[in-house]
């Protein structure tokens, strides 16, 4: 087996990835919620896509599963359905290199292609000449004590070879299943069912020990039952579409198991514990379910989290990022070290995925409040001295430029909208303007300055 379909078999089962585009907008979006940061983030993703795929310029490979993600993102923030299409027909054509590598057969991204084909009106049973559904049927095991769960068939001399299903592409397949009333779906879903644990998590990898007896999360051994916020998030939207009063509970339960993990930024961890790091994959997709749940207000808090990671409009302060507007950095120091190199071969992979997550949530993003207006101080300012610029109309995260001469200064909001900016005034007597820039909108500011 080459490298590249080594990587391209590691990327598509083993990272955290988008589930079904079925979720509709948020209600109230065309008066509560901003329409920019989605229609920016999509116009990035787009472009991303080459010939119906995103190339992965590192490796040099069609990474297909990621541009399963970017369809189903597109799709679920109801964006470019053009492209959605383009990238649809495309994952067809290689569907069978995706799923199967004779004789290997991989169980999430089946799971995952029959997702997108059910959520773009394809056939699964004949998707690019694959029946998806009957090679996922295959990969459920029937016999105790794993009856449900999914498994990938491998070449055990293949270096490369090993089960890679995980809970993930256990929440691809009951949502699957279920959808086309496959026999299948009742046994997948009841193992999906049992990877939460008592707390309403989901953990994101089964039990090691396929003989264990009880394969449950809670019947795990302690260091296998670590918490997923990536994993709950995507098992909440997969059980959207699985009927039944089991799986309406087990959402509740994730839910507010979010809800309780939601730190005070609006932002999540990987984990749920809020001594880790934050990042825009865990935030995106645990909002988005959270939205897509009805719990509006948690999912916005999420978006502006997500927003203050988001390439704003070209500006003095975009740096080596001036050319990727709407994009999405996967944290801080992501988006830092984007300023100052931009997004390389290396890099473009994580702004992708990071972007691709955190787009159906940016649905929730709260518009400014008011007019967009900018004043400086009424008075004079003496040289040195700081002064503040009064701002109405910014809305929560957006990042705020303000520019004078040659000398960019970007403030960056917390959970609430930027309301004034302060600067230090130069030394000499004079008018002093500043360009602050919002978004695609730069206002002009004087302010006189004396001394």
């Amino acid at each position: 087996m080459g490298k590249s379909r080594a990587l391209s078999i590691v990327v598509a089962t083993a990272a955290a990835t988008l589930v079904t585009g079925m979720t509709s907008a948020p209600a109230g979006a065309a008066s509560t919620y901003d329409p920019a940061p989605a229609k920016s983030g999509a116009a990035w993703l787009s472009d991303q896509v080459t010939d119906g795929l995103v190339h992965n310029e590192q490796y040099d490979f069609d990474d297909v599963g990621l541009s399963i993600d970017v369809a189903l993102g597109l799709d679920a923030a109801g964006k470019k359905p053009a492209v959605v299409k383009e990238i649809t027909k495309a994952v067809s054509k290689n569907v069978a290199f995706y799923t199967a590598f004779a004789p290997s057969v991989y169980a999430g991204p089946t799971a995952k292609a029959a997702v997108l084909a059910l959520s773009q009106d394809k056939n699964p049973h004949a998707f690019g000449g694959v029946d998806l559904v009957a090679q996922l049927e295959d990969r459920v095991a029937t016999a105790a004590p794993i009856t449900g769960r999914i498994e990938d068939a491998f070449d055990p001399t293949d270096q490369f070879g090993g089960d890679y299903a995980n809970v993930i592409g256990q929440a691809y397949a009951a949502q699957a299943l279920s959808l086309v009333g496959s026999a299948k779906a009742t046994s997948a879903t009841a193992f999906l069912l049992s990877q939460q644990c008592n707390k309403g998590y989901f953990r994101q990898y089964f039990t090691v020990d396929k003989t264990r007896a009880d394969q449950s999360c809670q019947g795990a051994p302690r260091s296998e039952r670590g918490a997923s916020t990536d994993a709950t998030a995507l098992a909440v939207l997969a059980l959207q579409d699985v009927k039944g009063s089991k799986a309406k509970g087990a959402v509740k339960k994730a839910v507010a198991w979010l809800e309780d993990t939601q730190l005070g930024s609006g932002a999540f961890t990987d984990t749920g514990k809020s001594s880790g790091a934050t990042n825009t994959n865990s935030t995106g997709l645990a909002g988005w379910a959270l939205g897509a749940a009805g719990e509006a207000g948690a999912a916005s808090a999420a978006a502006v989290a997500v927003r203050t990671l988001q390439v704003s409009a070209t500006n003095p302060c975009s740096g080596k990022l001036a050319e990727a507007a709407g994009a999405v950095a996967y944290d801080v120091t992501a988006y830092e070290d984007g300023l100052v190199k931009g997004i390389k071969a290396k890099t473009s992979d994580q702004w992708r995925r990071a972007s691709a997550q955190a787009l159906p949530v940016l649905q929730w993003a709260p518009r400014g409040s008011g007019a967009l207006t900018a004043s400086g101080p009424a008075g004079t300012v003496s040289g040195g001295d700081t002064f503040s610029i009064a701002l109405t109309g910014v809305a929560p995260g957006q990042r705020v430029c303000v520019a004078r001469g040659a000398q960019s200064f970007e403030f960056v909001p917390g959970r609430k909208a930027i309301t004034k900016v302060t600067l230090q005034a130069p030394h000499g007597t004079a008018t002093r303007t500043y360009a602050v820039y919002v978004g695609g909108t730069q206002l002009d500011v004087a302010v006189r300055v004396a001394g």
